[in-house]
């Protein structure tokens, strides 16, 4: 009930004690309704919906501007922990460089446009591909939601006659129409054809991703394990797979060594490389050269530490790990650890190989047997489909 400029509240707890009901003004309403409200207060229009878009706007910005920075100042140690060097000592050049990759700070805006998606698929992973080409219909069908909802929707809800202020953002909803009109059905027909557009959206997805999983090299790749140290040859093995299964081609046979230490020593190698450049560029530029402390703790601790210059500190580290590279390489090869991986020339001979070498309860042990079967004890292998080259910790 109200009065002029005051509105009575009812009170129920008053009124049974025999206590009159409190009267509130409508300024004093205002003010209680303002301090419920959320936001900054610099736009009131619609309720701070604009003002709702533009603090999302300033954050994707600063957060956009943080991973500039991020990506700026860490790709030094992605690059060391690319370890492609590694690989290609063992198994020859690789086919996966990263040739899309600049170091300019925004030549990367450019590239996003360019970069095509056999690219990413190639020299990124297969999941990579498969979670940006998520992202790509994710995003198109939300364009088609909102183009079709800003040009049908909202001009279908603007002809409502509920007498709801312009100034509120429920003027904009199907609340500002009628429960008896038929614009409604505008609203359930946009439903349905949302859901069918999801439904489209989704099977388009999964068109594009069988696709390029049937090109994956995976799909033809066997993972052999449990092969002894000393069975473990490339000869012997392309031996007895073409005993077994004249008629199939093998295209690769790898085996895996064991290159923990050679990693180590690499990454050691290319970080005291990083720094010893960046401590002959600042004698360059200064004029002075820079020292160090020759101990971890010399900071904390100076008796237990001495300052050395870091320009022979660092060279001198660098080419202690560069020749440990070298010497660990010469001995990698002989650190085998039991893995090998088969690709065959069609996804079909891999599904027959290793159907063969599946052994369940309920199906007989069908792995061929060769002159060299028995030396290389075949029944202790394990064989399954390789994971991508892209999904494994090297």
């Amino acid at each position: 009930m109200s009065t002029g400029n005051r509105v009575t509240i009812p009170n129920p707890i008053a009124s049974l004690i025999g206590d009159k009901s409190p009267i509130i003004t409508r300024d004093e309403c205002s003010y209680y309704g303002r301090l419920n409200t959320t936001g900054f207060g610099l736009i009131r229009a619609y309720e701070g919906i604009p003002e709702n878009i533009v603090v999302n706007l300033v954050v994707s910005a600063i957060l956009l501007l943080l991973f500039v920075y991020l990506r700026r100042r860490f790709s030094d140690s992605k690059n060391i922990d690319d370890g492609t060097e590694i690989s290609t000592l063992l198994y020859g050049q690789s086919n996966s460089s990263r040739n899309f990759a600049h170091n300019s700070r925004w030549i990367w805006i450019r590239d996003l446009f360019k970069i095509s998606d056999w690219d990413v698929y190639r020299n990124c992973s297969p999941d990579a591909y498969y979670y940006l080409l998520f992202h790509t219909y994710l995003i198109a069908y939300l364009l088609f939601v909102t183009i079709f909802s800003l040009t049908i929707i909202l001009p279908v809800n603007f002809q409502g006659t509920q007498g709801i202020s312009e100034q509120k953002f429920a003027h904009t909803t199907i609340a500002n129409l009628p429960a008896d009109s038929p614009l409604l059905w505008f609203h359930a027909f946009a439903s349905m054809l949302f859901v069918l557009a999801g439904i489209i959206v989704a099977y388009l997805y999964t068109n594009a991703t069988r696709y390029y999983a049937t090109e994956d090299m995976a799909n033809r790749t066997l993972m052999i394990r449990g092969i002894r140290n000393s069975a473990c040859d490339e000869e012997k093995l392309n031996e007895y797979f073409r005993e077994s299964y004249p008629s199939f081609q093998i295209t690769h046979l790898t085996l895996a060594y064991n290159i923990a230490l050679l990693q180590h020593a690499y990454k050691r190698r290319e970080l005291n490389l990083r720094i010893w450049q960046q401590s002959t560029q600042m004698f360059e530029e200064s004029g002075k050269r820079p020292v160090v402390y020759n101990n971890k703790c010399g900071q904390l601790c100076g008796c237990c530490a001495k300052e050395v210059d870091a320009i022979d500190y660092y060279e001198k580290l660098y080419n202690a790990y560069k020749q440990r590279v070298e010497d660990e390489y010469l001995h990698v090869r002989g650190k085998k650890c039991g893995l090998a991986f088969v690709t065959f020339s069609t996804p079909e001979e891999a599904h027959r190989v290793r159907s063969n070498f599946r052994v369940t309860c309920f199906t007989p042990d069908r792995r061929p047997k060769t002159s060299t079967s028995k030396s290389l004890n075949v029944h202790e292998w394990n064989v399954n489909f390789a994971p991508s080259p892209k999904n494994i910790i090297w």
